[in-house]
Formats: C-alpha cells, structure tokens, sequence
C-alpha cells in the first residue's frame, strides 16, 4: 500500500462524511494522492475496491465491478443487476477509484446502487465530480508548504518537504534538508504547489543535481519532470501526460478559458476573469459557468472568503500559457489584463482614504505577481510605457506598505530608463520612485530621482516633490529645514484633494518635529492627523501619526503614554500588515523596554523587530542617522548574528503577546464601537450575513452594509471571517 504523508486530517475527514452520507467523492488534480488514500481506507475497512484505471469505455464499469465483487455470472442478467443483487446480500461500502474517464458509465451504476441498495456506501476517487444529487464531496488539497520565513525545522516538517526528502532518498540516500539547501527546497515544493506526483518527479531528477540546480531549471518543468516509474500508470509517468490527460476530459470552451486564465500570474476574482477572459466566442455571460466546470474537474482552486477568489495551480497555468500562445489570443488577454489592473487600482486609489483600506492593500498583496505580469507585458512596447509609469506610480502604497519595497524599486528603475515617457508620467513616477528609494536607505539615489523629475506642469507631481524633498531633508538629519517643506507639502495636497498624502504628509512633519525638538509641536500635529483619520475612517495613516505620538512620548519620557501609543499602532497592523509601520513602532518599544530595565523583553522584541528589518528589506538607518543612532544609543547590546525574515503578521502576534497588558487575541478599536455597532459585531459573531442582520436589528441593508464597514476599519480586521473567529473565542472564553 503507498505511503501517506500528510493525509491524517483528510482521512478523518472522509470518514466523517462516510458515517453521514452514502456518496462521497475525493476529488483533486491527478497525482494527487486520491488512490493512495482510497487504498488507506479499503485496507482500515476491509472494503472492496474497484481499479477502473483497467478499462477505457463506460460499458465496461459494471461488469468489471462485478467481476471484482465475484458476484455470480447469470446469463439472464446484466452486470448491473448482478451487481446490486451481490451488494444487496450485505457488502455495505463499495469503493469506486479513478472514475473520470468512464463517468456516465459509473454515474448510470452509482444511481442505479443508490435506489435499489439503501444499505450500501460509495466512496468514488476522480478528477470530476460525478454529480449525482446525494454526492458529498472532499477535495484533496496539495501538501503542506513551509509559511514565509521558515525556519530548518519548520522546512523539515513541512508534508511537502517530508515526502520530497523520503523520495529524494531512494536515488541518494545521504540526502538531508539543511541549512544550505532549504531555501532551494522550499522553493521546489511551493513552485511545484505541493503536488505529490510532481514532488515525486521532482526527487527522482536528484540523482544527477542538487536542490539548487533542480530549482534552478524549473521554469522547463515539463521537459524536466519526465522520470515516473514504469509501474506507474502511463498518465502518471510524466507531468505533461498527467495535465493532458485532465486537458482532454475538458470541454473545447474550458480548454480555452483554462488558457485564458493562464495570464493571472496568482489568484484572481470573478469579475477580473469577466473583463478580462471574456471576449469573443466565450463571452462575460459564460465565464461563470466555465470556471464552475474547471473547479468540477480539480483544475481550479477555489479559496472562499468574504470575496471568493480562484487560483490556478502554476503547472496548470503554464500548461494553460503554452497553449494560450497556440490559440494565438495571448495579446488580447494581456492587454485586457493591463487594462483592468490600470482602471480597478485607479478606483482603489479613489477611495484610499476611507474604510477600505485594508482590503485594498490585501488585494495588492494578493494580486502582486499579476501587477508584475501586467508592468512586464507594458514594457514589450514603447508604445505603453506611460501605462506602466501610470501603474507603478498608482501603486504607491504597495510599494511602500504592502512588503514590496525592491519589487518597486526594480521596476522604477526599469520604467524610468525607457525614453519613451511623457513629461508628467516621468514627473510623478520620480518623486514616487524617491520615496521608494529612500525607504530603502538609499537617499543619494532617491536625492537623484528627484533632481532628474525637474520642473514640472502637473502639480500632483509638484506636490510630490515638495513633500519628498520634505522627506530628503529629514532622512538626510536636516529635521528642523524639513519642517516648514511638509508645511508646505500639506497645503499643496489639500488644495489638490490628495488627501491621503496630506495626512501622510502630516505624520511625517509629527517625526521631523520630535526629532528638532518640537514635542509639543509633533503631538499636536499627530493629535489634528488623529482626529482626521477618525473622521474619514481612515486607519494607515492614523496608525502612523499612533507611532509617531508614540515617539514623542518617549523623547519626553514619557514612557507609559509612548508604549500604550506604539502598542495602538501595531494593533491596527492585525488588518494591515504594513512591515514598516510595524518595525517602527517595535523600534520604539523595544526602546521603551531597555529604559524600563526589562532586557529580556527587549532582546525578546529586538529578535522579531530584526526579522521584520529583514523581510521589508530596509534597516533604521533608512530612516535617519538620528533614528540608527537613537537606536545605538538606547536598543539593546547583544544581537542575534543570523537573522531570517519573518512574516509581517507573525510578528505583530508575537509583539503584542511580549507587550505587557496587551490581548493580541483583542482586535484594536474594541473600545471605540457604538452600541449599535456593538449589535452588529454580535451579529456577525454568529455569521449572519449583511440582509440577516438588517432583519434581525429591523435596519436597512445598506445601513447594515455601512456598520460592518466601519467595524471592520475600528477593529483593525480584514474580513468578517477574523471578526467570527475572535468573537467565537471572546465567547469561548466568557464560558
């Protein structure tokens, strides 16, 4: 029987289904493992299994069904007959494996078994649902990956890693996961999404490289993944045979829709796919319908959430390129591609200042490796090189806060070479590529990206460059010459509308003020920028002017108002993830700590504040010699030498948990809900949804709608799956 790894939780979770329902279907992509579990449970319950791998027609399931149950040759009956009449003497689970190639043939016998057998089950294995009315199904996810910044042991447990390491072994048996190879390893196993068949093809190209050189050459995957054994079935034997033999179990129009959303470089949403793979014969009405048959045949993933998003595995998608260039339509969906992300982040930016923020920047996140799909086809032709300036430039705050800060810089560096670009797109795609550079530490090159934008006519590029220049000043230890630049820098971009620059403008005018001395000064402006922020039910620039009230505090010493202020900051990030805002407010409390004389504390916060340094890919030092030198001056002594990057999120969790009297179980904001917004908290606890609320508070939909918005915002949460699971541990813990 093949050896499980991984599969403890699917196996229960079947059984479970087995005890409550007569059909359950494991579904997943070929090589997923299904008849290695299917195997599993036949020997744990002694049940029959039927292999229909061996026949090719649907004629041919009954009587090979049959055959397997031994049940008794009659001349006068057909092999469906026989078939009921054996299970209908007391054989109570059936278990049909590898049905999608014969499926009207196992579909016509499960129905069949269903009505005139009401003692027996069925557990079925396929690539396609069988949908029959009473099928429950189990979708056999990839293997476990490695999180972000994994440490050796984590990369050592990691199921994927696990089974590459055991199958890797039987061509070199000294092979071990260690330091100098897990990076390598892990990035075998994600790009391969932890599917078992291809990790297995994978290992068997070890015997002639090493883990660096097999990554290496990944990009040709389906030349390289070409060793399966012999006793393998021949779908199996390599990973082109496997895809195309789920390719040609699809329908012309979801072959052509599953080359379409090749152009999705990570998850996408349904109105993306809508506007961007429907056109011509498959047109916006039917592109429902054909992502619901690619998820029927394992061949979509769908990841549920407030905004279901779907995600093509990377084999399937570069399957899915290949033949998108065969259909010739690879321009159309690109340049659809560029057009949606240009007009959906346009909109985004509209409403920046307001509630959906965190959602925006999520969406970012998500979306990365499609903006980066998207700015790579713009700069193919000279042509839309201003549609990637436009882009880079709209994606400011990704940039800048959603953990992207060399991703950006790259492909500023890249645009702004090209001599193809307007005089206001060149304008404000330097003064965004200066903030960018200067996050980074690098202020002499922000300094020149400032000085090659020049005069300029656009005077959202001319505000820009004042409060960049601002930022020049201060990150060049010249706080006090800063000062009256952000002055300036605010009026400009509230003339202009730019709201959300003028308050960015104001929290760093807050931090040029502390460190010239103007504490008084730098709290009243954070409490205006505060005050501001509340109004608009705007959260990234107030958890900002939050560290920068913090910071004052502590240069004051003031040492209990500075860490409760900082605390405030990090708190709001459980929603944001902004690793800046997160390493700048540690910086402080970890400051806070070592005045308190509480060094294990600080050593405790230093060891997360340097893998977040890490992660962002920036240090103190971008910020100011000030600030590197405070921090010198006031931060712990003893460092850890070997620093890996540690997930933004995590290390909130774990900053707030060191922060004495700080719930990181408690989303920030708890306290500022209104009554009525406390009703609606308690409604969403349970998962009602927004019409479900309205009726049971006797209030419209939209004002409904309204009240989720804003506590989503007060609390710092992402979606109102986070608000159930705190709210059902709040209630757990009550109990």
């Amino acid at each position: 029987m093949p050896e499980l790894q991984g599969r403890a939780a699917d196996i229960g979770a079947i059984e479970a289904l087995m005890d409550q329902h007569r059909l359950v279907t494991i579904v997943g992509l070929g090589g997923m493992g299904k008849t290695a579990v299917a195997l599993h449970l036949q020997n744990s319950w002694g049940c029959p299994l039927v292999d229909l791998s061996r026949i090719t027609a649907d004629d041919g399931v009954a009587p090979l069904v049959a055959a397997t149950l031994n049940a008794a040759e009659q001349s006068t009956r057909t092999a469906t007959e026989r078939v009921v009449r054996h299970l209908g003497e007391g054989c109570s689970t059936i278990i049909l494996d590898n049905c999608e190639h014969v499926l009207g043939g196992v579909v016509d016998l499960v129905v069949t078994i269903l009505e005139q057998c009401p003692g027996v089950s069925i557990l079925a294995t396929s690539t396609v649902r069988l949908e029959v009315g009473e099928e429950h199904i189990h979708e056999l996810p990839p293997l476990g990956l490695p999180p972000e910044g994994s440490s050796l042991a984590e990369v050592r447990d990691a199921d994927a890693c696990v089974l590459f390491r055991r199958r890797v072994r039987q061509y070199n048996s000294n092979f071990e996961i260690s330091s100098s190879n897990m990076d390598d390893v892990s990035e075998i196993c994600w790009r391969l999404d932890g599917h078992p068949l291809a990790l297995e093809l994978a290992a068997a190209r070890m015997s002639v490289l090493s883990a660096s050189e097999l990554n290496e050459r990944l990009h040709e995957r389906f030349g390289l993944l070409t060793k399966g054994g012999a006793e393998r079935p021949k779908r199996h034997q390599t990973l082109r045979a496997m895809v195309e033999w789920s390719h040609e179990r699809c329908t012309p129009a979801e072959q052509k829709m599953w080359a379409r959303l090749s152009v999705f470089n990570g998850s996408f949403r349904l109105r993306q796919a809508e506007d961007i793979c429907g056109f011509g014969e498959l047109d916006r009405e039917s592109v429902l319908d054909l992502l619901d048959g690619l998820v029927c045949k394992s061949l979509l993933q769908v990841e549920h959430g407030d905004r279901v998003r779907y995600r093509q595995l990377m084999t399937i998608r570069d399957f899915g390129a290949e033949r998108l260039e065969e259909y010739g339509e690879a321009d159309q969906c690109r340049d659809n591609l560029l057009a949606f992300t240009l007009r959906s982040t346009r909109e985004m930016m509209k409403g920046w200042v307001g509630p959906g923020q965190a959602e925006a920047l999520e969406t970012w996140r998500l979306e990365h490796g499609t903006i980066v799909a998207g700015l790579r086809w713009a700069m193919a032709e000279p042509a839309k090189h201003d549609q990637a300036a436009d882009l880079l430039t709209q994606l400011l705050y990704h940039w800048i806060s959603g953990g992207h800060l060399s991703d950006g810089r790259v492909w500023f560096e890249r645009v702004l070479a090209s001599n193809s670009l307007s005089p206001e797109r060149r304008a404000n795609a330097e003064w965004v590529a200066a903030w960018v550079c200067m996050l980074q530490g690098d202020l002499e090159a922000g300094l020149e990206h400032l000085a090659a934008a020049g005069p300029s006519t656009d005077p959202l590029a001319r505000a820009g460059h004042r409060l960049v220049g601002a930022l020049g000043h201060m990150f060049g230890g010249d706080c006090s010459a800063a000062v009256p630049e952000y002055e300036a820098a605010i009026e400009m971009c509230r003339e202009l509308g730019e709201q959300g620059l003028a308050m960015s403008a104001m929290f760093q005018l807050g931090m040029a003020q502390t460190y010239a001395g103007m504490h008084a000064e730098s709290l009243e402006t954070t409490e205006r920028l505060i005050r501001l922020a509340e109004e608009h039910e705007e959260h990234w620039n107030r958890a900002y002017g939050l560290w920068i009230r913090g910071l004052a505090h502590w240069h004051r010493g003031e040492l209990v108002e500075a860490e409760r202020a900082v605390a405030g900051a990090i708190g709001v990030q459980l929603g944001f993830a902004d690793g800046i805002c997160v390493a700048v407010s540690t910086l402080v409390l970890v400051w806070v700590r070592v005045a308190r004389g509480d060094a294990a504390k600080a050593a405790a916060l230093q060891r997360v504040l340097d893998g977040v340094w890490e992660r962002i890919g920036t240090t103190p030092a971008a910020f100011g010699s000030h600030v590197a030198e405070e921090h010198a001056r006031c931060g712990p002594v003893a460092r850890d030498e070997q620093v890996r990057p540690i997930p933004v999120r995590r290390a909130v969790q774990e900053v707030l948990v060191l922060v004495d009297g700080v719930d990181a179980s408690m989303p920030p904001g708890l306290g500022e809900l209104s009554p009525r917004e406390r009703e609606v908290l308690a409604c969403l606890g349970e998962g009602l949804s927004n019409r479900e609320i309205a009726e049971t508070l006797f209030i419209s939909q939209r004002t409904a709608e309204g009240h989720v918005h804003r506590i989503l915002g007060k609390l710092g949460l992402r979606s109102r799956a986070e608000v159930a699971s705190w709210y059902a541990r709040q209630t757990l813990a009550e109990r």
